[in-house]
């Protein structure tokens, strides 16, 4: 599926377009033959299963060649898109039939969806298989009953918003159970399934019908999925929302020095994205620097670094342009994937996004097992089987790697090496050199339980395999009850930050609660905990480092440096490090615009444009209509201060407008309201007093005016607050220009008046002539 994003006002497209890149065949069935991408199927029986850890379904995985025909004898791998489902392979290689069959078990009530690879060709099918496990529940509602992952719902409200940052979408879990009841008093989790929405808890436990309440904004034009989770029972939802964020604003600016870049909106993109690793062939690295409001920060010096591997980075231009863009060019005489991140030096500003190269060397290799042959640093494998085994120390999980060349054709005769990224395991060699089919074997054990990856390189040709093993190392235990006695799971423990963006000021926190659960999903009580960063310069402060009678305990961090920061829970105790990590963005935060002066505002229907005076250099102006939509926009380029003319098309007099201004280095002003005032000069005179409570309004004309003879009423109306429309003279088709009292019986002390014309029939504002006062009354406490 390729997605696309207009990078200039960083809005990711909605729609997407999927292609498939189907095998090459003739189609004759059998294991010559190869599978297509399409013709095969994967198939779930039963669709549902209850999630107790022993109910199952069977997938079956069909491989059929381009005609439909079976294709035998390949090699077939089920994986899963998330979830702690346990797969069980019944037969891996495809029989006769062409057919391979797994069963899944799950302890956790969720929807898991399943894909098949034929690993013997590289083929991935498109079609997947989704189980739901759910939860085992007699039902009845209220606290008591459990949530059903089927029947419980997600909807957003609206579904589509401005990507503004305050435009929010409301998002509403309801928990039912089994027979469809509300369950109230849950704990209801909101994530994101990608994007840069923050998420805001109004009712985070479900109420008596069965509702928590979510709202989220975006600063980034782009669709966002949701998922929720009951985090009381540990049940993910089936139904997920989608919220729609839309282009709001544009961004002219071309940015300053004063700005200071976005952890987020910054970006790091390589290009090309596969070179060779001849020490020769470049790929260029572009770094693009963008405040909190998208605009490009200009005048900083970047760096960029490698988070590991043996490639030369040189810089092309390392001060950000007025784009907002740093440059670099990366090589590499080692086959390897190599990732890179970028940092703002001037202001400390660590860039969360990554850029990964692929370094690969080229080679022929077009017969099975020729120690000529290199391996292809992507299409090679590295694969565990079992991926959970008891951290005992005894227990293996056998990691097997298949060297591939850029033709998908095993490589032999190669010394394959293994290594852990981290953790307490053992690496076990079984067989070091790459056989017939390229396939190296080691075993891994341990007596940490933990969860680690296992990397892979080809010593002979200095080839490091961009795939990755994990194997989770678990200490099991019966854990019926909250007590001392149970002991954590890997990856049942739960990390979560709230909220995952705060201030970088060294005062604004996020807090950091680890959940200890074991194998069975029960709570595991008195045990010390301990919150490490992996990187980075914040500070972590323990609220409650042992577990309470939910396994709970409690951190909070915060920073100066604006960067995003990953956090890792241990169960000192018993010496288990939670898989799941917590990430944390510390943002620099900008100060407000100043707002801008309503006399500064003028507006001119006829040329459908807006002027805004005394704009100072560089700064955006927005024109918003009364409902709050942009309608036109304008950036002083300098120097110095200056008026910016903004098209408005569609503006008419009277219209109430709102002006903000984004200054170099700030977010948005306050909104300032202003009228389309009528161009004329003023004809009347007008004077206030107070009347036993009431405000009384002279009006009289000014001396020398004459009557004007039209179609049209003379009123006095308010600003602040809606003060109804009174006639203040009508006489046929004329207004006789005398002196008359108003009397405004719902005007208050603050209220500002104007005087206004208003034509025949549909009462629209209109210039027909005269014009409003250019002295706005201001209504005062009247005196006691």
């Amino acid at each position: 599926m390729y997605q696309a994003k207009d990078e200039t006002d960083h809005a990711v497209l909605v729609q997407t377009v999927t292609v498939t890149f189907e095998s090459p065949a003739a189609g004759a069935g059998g294991g010559a033959s190869a599978t297509s991408v399409l013709q095969s199927t994967v198939a779930a029986a039963p669709l549902v299963v209850e999630a107790n850890g022993t109910a199952k379904s069977t997938i079956t995985v069909t491989l059929k060649d381009a005609n439909g025909q079976p294709v035998s004898g390949k090699d077939v791998r089920l994986t899963t898109n998330g979830g702690s489902s346990v797969i069980t392979v019944v037969y891996g290689t495809s029989n006769a039939q062409g057919k391979a069959e797994f069963t899944v078990t799950n302890l956790m009530a969720e929807q898991v969806v399943y894909t098949a690879t034929d690993v013997t060709n590289q083929v991935t099918i498109a079609q997947n298989g989704t189980v739901t496990f759910e939860s085992p529940n007699p039902g009845g509602g209220a606290g008591g009953a459990r949530t059903s992952v089927m029947l419980s719902t997600i909807t957003a409200s609206p579904s589509s918003v401005d990507a503004n940052g305050t435009a929010a979408s409301t998002i509403t879990v309801v928990l039912l159970d089994g027979n469809s009841q509300p369950v109230s008093g849950k704990r209801v989790n909101l994530t994101a399934d990608g994007g840069s929405s923050v998420i805001r808890t109004v009712q985070g436990v479900s109420d008596a019908t069965g509702r928590a309440v979510f709202t989220v904004t975006d600063q980034v034009a782009e669709q966002v999925t949701y998922s929720a989770k009951d985090d009381t029972d540990h049940i993910s939802l089936a139904a997920k929302a989608t919220v729609t964020f839309l282009t709001f604003g544009g961004g002219t600016s071309p940015g300053t020095g004063g700005s200071v870049a976005s952890v987020i909106r910054s970006t790091v993109t390589a290009s090309p994205v596969t070179v060779k690793a001849d020490g020769t062939e470049t790929s260029a690295v572009t770094v693009v620097l963008l405040d909190a409001s998208g605009q490009p920060v200009s005048g900083k010096t970047v760096s960029l670094t490698a988070d590991g591997g043996s490639s030369v980075i040189r810089t092309v231009r390392g001060v950000s342009d007025v784009s907002g863009r740093a440059e670099f060019t990366v090589t590499n005489q080692f086959a390897e994937q190599v990732t890179y991140s970028a940092k703002d030096e001037t202001d400390g500003v660590k860039v969360a996004a990554k850029a990964s190269v692929t370094f690969q060397t080229d080679a022929g290799g077009t017969s099975p097992g020729t120690g000529g042959s290199i391996a292809s640093v992507v299409r090679s494998t590295v694969t565990a089987s079992p991926v959970t085994v008891r951290a005992d120390g005894t227990e293996k999980s056998t990691v097997t790697v298949v060297l591939l060349d850029t033709s998908g054709r095993p490589v032999s005769g190669k010394t394959v090496s293994l290594s852990a990224s981290e953790g307490s395991s053992i690496i076990k060699t079984e067989q070091a050199i790459s056989d017939a089919f390229g396939q190296a074997l080691f075993t891994v054990t341990n007596r940490v339980a933990e969860q680690v990856v296992f990397s892979a390189k080809d010593v002979t040709d200095g080839v490091h395999l961009a795939a990755k093993a994990t194997v989770t190392f678990q200490t099991y235990s019966s854990g019926t009850s909250p007590d001392a006695g149970s002991v954590s799971s890997v990856v049942r423990s739960t990390v979560k930050a709230s909220p995952t963006k705060v201030k970088a000021d060294g005062v604004a926190v996020s807090t950091i609660t680890v959940t200890l659960l074991d194998v069975n999903n029960v709570a595991v009580s008195g045990k010390t905990v301990s919150l490490t960063a992996d990187s980075g310069s914040s500070e972590i402060k323990t609220l409650q480092g042992i577990t309470d009678a939910q396994g709970r305990v409690a951190f909070t961090v915060s920073n100066k440096v604006a960067e995003q920061v990953v956090y890792t829970a241990k169960d000192e105790t018993n010496q288990v490090k939670i898989a799941e990590r917590a990430y944390v963005t510390f943002e620099q935060q900008l100060e407000k615009s100043k707002p801008i002066k309503e006399e500064d505002i003028s507006g001119d229907p006829k040329k459908e444009e807006v002027t805004v005076k005394n704009v100072p250099e560089g700064t955006k102006i927005t024109i918003y209509d009364k409902d709050g939509k942009p309608i036109g926009e304008g950036t002083n380029p300098g120097p110095g201060m200056k008026p910016v003319v903004i098209k408005t098309p569609g503006i008419k007099y009277g219209d109430i407008i709102q002006a903000t201004a984004i200054e170099p280095g700030r977010k948005e002003s306050d909104p300032t309201n202003a009228i389309i005032d009528l161009p004329q000069r003023p004809i009347y005179e007008v004077a206030t007093e107070w009347e036993e409570g009431t405000l009384i309004v002279t009006v009289k004309p000014k001396p020398g005016t004459k009557p004007y003879t039209g179609s049209a009423y003379l009123v006095i109306q308010g600003l602040r607050q809606e003060v109804p429309v009174f006639v203040a003279s009508r006489e046929m088709n004329s207004i006789r220009l005398v002196p008359m009292k108003i009397d405004m019986k719902h005007a208050v002390a603050g209220d500002q008046l104007l005087i206004v014309v208003l034509t025949q029939p549909d009462y629209t504002r209109s210039n027909v002539g005269l014009s409003l006062s250019d002295e706005k009354i201001e209504v005062v406490q009247p005196s006691k």
